[in-house]
């Protein structure tokens, strides 16, 4: 196929079934010339205008080299409509949906359907509608599609830190699940400090989120509830039972029992002896599991067997180095996390000791570092992505209008024992 190129007025480029216009009116193939099958030439005898660069065509058309410095006003060029109509387009204006319709001969909300995949469409439209998308490059316009909704597409996700393992798997699936939903993902440490936390949402909520995700108390209730009476709607995952939470929805893992199962499985190794390292309050359901599962076994713990730490490597060492500087150390020790179990073994190590023939030590979390530790970590394996994954996906019902928030919904996932080398029966 062949098309003209003529100057007439304006040197703004169109192209519309078959002509190529440059400026208001069209030149279509000079039929019977011999050019629709290739045989034309270009004629030396007028000067091409200045506007058209003295001689040169530029930009969408430099390929062309018409380097001439003289020309006919109408110089018919060689070259496949095809492809040049779908470049040129994709230049000079963005490919739209209709474009798509018309191109696979269906309608725009058909070609919605093949994108969206909310409505069944036959394979053979399928098929010619996805491939009129291939033909033309078309991408859907997120924004566009958005603002059309009300909405921005995007999650906003608060957590205390990335440096727990824990934290940095969850941002994971969340991340994994918001993509499946065509959302982006805005992500925001508080660093546990509550005036950190309050800054980031007001930030993330004069940005126009379409809602929250807020993990592990990063940030004050109050805070947060306010972000809730503000019409913005917002999911907790993995925190503390709190009274003024009862009007939030709640994705959480029941820590209580993790706590029981840890001491349970200390108490059947023989152990009277435990102690536990837990970051308070953040940890504080926990800790009622430990004294539960002690209190059922007729044990008092002493004060001094209760270590404050931070959720962090350090102060699970630090603390244990306290706990074994007592006159009557512990035999066994239940950390509230991973990450301070394993910095309460490298502290026994250090002493001289061997883990678990000298002390025992649980963890909760199951962090992909406690199968490779050594020794490999006896911990309570809590379903990070499981988690994750529910609490984005209960949020993104709400966005979408599919759950009420008049009963904020409460999601209670529950962990289990792994066993492995951490810890030993009592000799």
């Amino acid at each position: 196929m062949f098309f003209v190129l003529k100057k007439k007025r304006s040197s703004a480029l169109y192209l519309d079934r078959g002509y190529i216009m440059l400026g208001a009116w069209p030149l279509p193939l000079n039929k019977g010339s011999g050019c629709e099958r290739g045989g034309c030439g270009l004629h030396a005898h007028n000067p091409i205008p200045k506007p058209w660069g003295g001689g040169i065509v530029s930009g969408a058309f430099h390929s062309l080299a018409l380097e001439t410095g003289e020309i006919d006003m109408v110089a018919i060029v060689l070259y496949n409509l095809k492809r040049l109509y779908v470049s040129i387009g994709r230049i000079f204006r963005m490919t739209t949906l209709s474009d798509v319709a018309r191109r696979a001969k269906v309608t725009t909300a058909t070609v919605s359907n093949v994108i969206t995949q909310r409505v069944p469409v036959s394979e053979k439209t399928r098929v010619r509608v996805l491939e009129a998308i291939e033909e033309l490059g078309y991408r859907p316009n997120l924004v566009a599609r958005g603002l059309a909704q009300g909405k921005t597409l995007t999650l906003a996700l608060v957590v205390p830190t990335i440096s727990n393992p824990f934290f940095a798997e969850v941002v994971e699936e969340v991340a994994r699940i918001a993509d499946q939903h065509d959302y982006e993902l805005l992500l925001s440490m508080t660093h546990n400090s509550p005036e950190e936390g309050k800054r980031h949402l007001d930030r993330m909520a004069s940005r126009w989120v379409d809602g929250f995700i807020v993990m592990g108390m990063a940030g004050d209730i109050t805070d947060i509830l306010s972000l809730k009476e503000s019409g913005k709607k917002v999911v907790l995952s993995v925190w503390n039972q709190d009274p003024r939470t009862e009007y939030l929805p709640i994705v959480d893992i029941d820590f209580r029992v993790a706590g029981e199962l840890a001491t349970r499985h200390l108490l059947e190794y023989g152990h009277r002896r435990i102690a536990a390292i837990l970051e308070e309050p953040v940890q504080y359901t926990r800790r009622q599991g430990f004294q539960a599962a002690l209190a059922e076994a007729g044990l008092a713990i002493p004060e001094a067997y209760i270590r404050q730490g931070d959720s962090s490597f350090e102060s699970g060492y630090q603390s244990t180095l306290a706990l074994l500087d007592l006159a009557e150390p512990p035999t066994a020790i239940f950390a509230g996390n991973d990450w301070m179990a394993l910095g309460a073994i490298e502290a026994i190590t250090s002493r001289g000791l061997t883990v678990p023939a000298d002390l025992s030590v649980v963890g909760v979390d199951d962090i992909s570092l406690a199968a490779h530790s050594k020794p490999r970590l006896t911990t309570i394996r809590t379903p990070k992505r499981e988690v994750a994954r529910a609490a984005t996906e209960l949020l993104l019902r709400y966005i979408q209008h599919t759950d009420s928030l008049e009963h904020a919904l409460k999601i209670l996932v529950s962990p289990n024992l792994v066993v492995r080398e951490s810890t030993a029966q009592l000799v």
